[in-house]
């Protein structure tokens, strides 16, 4: 696989399955864009609140990023480095999104908000394990300074078309088929929907990076470079 002087490419299907990861956590992104519907109408928070939920559920994803990304530096089993973090946050996407959308709703009206804070933010623990390796699955995909600019279009790709795509199916033939208003049943079918597109996803980016998420290719892991350590994630929260 290694060509000259360490450098290796590699094919443009690989590069296209493994841009299906943003493709896949962009899923569940796309799919909290009705979370402020649910939050107002089925758990009963004020709109100034669910409108800035998403916020402060970001804050605590910027959190989560160094930690997750010290345990990928970490990390070099049977699987490689980065499908483990891959599968193992859309595991958690999955399970956490079915939760918030179908369950909190059943809840006495004084424990949803809370409950829904809490599974939030396991949820957002599953998005950061996924997308933290975003950058260093592409290292071990290819280190070739003219072909990693062309992940980037990939990306950019499914980054746009997909979610274009979606927005009218949901919108323009799925919506009507509930009653033209964001109801439960809506949401719920929306949930399903993007979940089976990000599991399609994970499973395209596997592939893709199956023959590359190997020692062998993985940069920065030299036994004699110092390791990361916790103090220096809380380093980068302290001073970003």
């Amino acid at each position: 696989y290694l060509g000259e002087n360490g450098v290796h490419r590699v094919p443009i299907w690989r590069m296209a399955g493994f841009a299906c990861n943003n493709l896949a956590t962009n899923m569940y992104m796309f799919s909290m864009m009705y979370i402020s519907y649910y939050l107002i109408g089925f758990v009963g928070v004020a709109t100034v609140l669910a409108s800035s939920f998403s916020t402060i559920m970001r804050i605590w994803d910027g959190v989560t990023d160094p930690f997750v990304g010290l345990l990928v530096d970490k990390t070099d089993g049977k699987f490689g480095k980065n499908r483990p973090f891959m599968v193992l946050g859309n595991v958690v996407l999955a399970i956490t999104s079915f939760i918030l959308f179908h369950v909190t709703h059943h809840l006495p009206m004084a424990a949803r908000f809370p409950f829904f804070i809490v599974i939030s933010a396991l949820y957002y623990m599953g998005y950061t394990a996924q997308c933290v390796v975003t950058k260093s699955a592409q290292t071990c995909l290819t280190n070739d300074p003219k072909q990693r600019p062309t992940v980037g279009v990939w990306m950019t790709i499914f980054n746009y078309m997909v979610p274009m795509a979606l927005t009218i199916v949901l919108n323009v033939v799925m919506l009507p088929m509930f009653g033209g208003t964001y109801n439960q049943a809506f949401l719920s079918a929306a949930a399903f929907v993007c979940v089976g597109l990000s599991l399609i996803g994970v499973i395209l980016v596997c592939i893709g990076i199956s023959a590359y998420d190997k020692p062998e290719f993985f940069e920065g892991t030299n036994k004699t470079q110092e390791r990361l350590k916790v103090r220096d994630m809380i380093d980068v929260l302290k001073n970003n």
